[in-house]
């Protein structure tokens, strides 16, 4: 909308606002998700609608050793389900082992109740 910072300070005021309370007082220019902020990125640097974009999130969050020691092992899907955690059962009892000790893991588990 071209709002002076000073008059989006104004209204603004350091307040929380809904997307359509900011439509409303002219905060934001429209309503949209991250599909459309990314096809007004494209019209704007004038890139063809199927041109890949990287996008970065910020902070960065630098993930625990142990997450990154196991995302390329196990997918991200499988970890938060209830049998990404059987997956997980023979990678924690190979990182119990000495190093250069045997190892042999069955296929399978068994939970005797």
């Amino acid at each position: 909308t071209g709002l002076a910072l000073a008059s989006a300070d104004s209204v603004a005021q350091g307040r929380v606002w809904t997307g359509a309370s900011a439509l409303r007082v002219g905060l934001v220019d429209e309503l949209g998700g991250i599909d459309r902020a990314l096809q007004l990125l494209r019209e704007r640097l004038e890139l063809d609608a199927g041109t890949p974009l990287r996008l970065e999130a910020y902070p960065r969050v630098e993930r625990p050793y142990l997450a990154r020691l196991l995302e390329d092992l196990v997918p991200e899907e499988d970890i938060e389900s209830e049998s990404g955690l059987e997956s997980l059962r023979p990678l924690l009892a190979a990182a119990r082992f000495p190093t250069g000790a045997v190892l042999a893991l069955m296929p399978i588990t068994i939970d005797i109740r």
